[in-house]
């Protein structure tokens, strides 16, 4: 039984660790796109998105790597609290300074407020995110377990 609880765990583990690295990319997509003021044609002719496409490989699993570290995927949000989003928070800043030091690493040169935007962007999608997963663990615990729910208050609990 253990086993088919910890296979579960770990597709939930990689289905969230794909659904960051689509989140990565498209919030540095849509970073570009907000910083050439959703102008499709600029975007274009500016050649940032070619210049990110070499980067956006490493840059996801450096922040994949970070997000781990920082236990984003351990405590999958089942108890959100200020540390899960002060996590979220420093794991988005080192990503975004991750971005930053391949940058400057491998040459490439990427508009200045892009780390800015990204980061703003970054923080919304990633808390979004892991809120609706939470969210949704919610309703389908509450709404569909299947057994009938009785509230119970503890008096006195934890009074010594």
């Amino acid at each position: 039984m253990k086993w088919m609880l910890d296979r579960v765990r770990a597709l939930r583990i990689l289905s969230l660790m794909i659904l960051d690295a689509v989140v990565i990319n498209t919030s540095v997509l849509l970073s570009l796109l907000l910083r050439f003021e959703l102008s499709l044609t600029n975007l274009a002719e500016s050649e940032f998105v070619g210049r990110y496409f070499t980067l956006a490989v490493p840059y996801t699993v450096l922040s994949l790597v970070l997000f781990a570290l920082l236990r984003l995927y351990r405590s999958l949000w089942q108890f959100a609290g200020i540390d899960e989003l002060r996590n979220i928070a420093v794991a988005v800043f080192l990503s975004n300074t991750g971005l930053w030091a391949l940058c400057r690493w491998t040459g490439t040169v990427l508009p200045r407020s892009l780390p800015i935007i990204n980061f703003l962007l970054l923080l919304a999608l990633i808390g979004t995110f892991r809120f609706a997963y939470r969210a949704a663990r919610r309703v389908r615990n509450s709404y569909f377990s299947g057994e009938e729910r009785r509230e119970t208050m503890l008096i006195g609990a934890g009074a010594g």
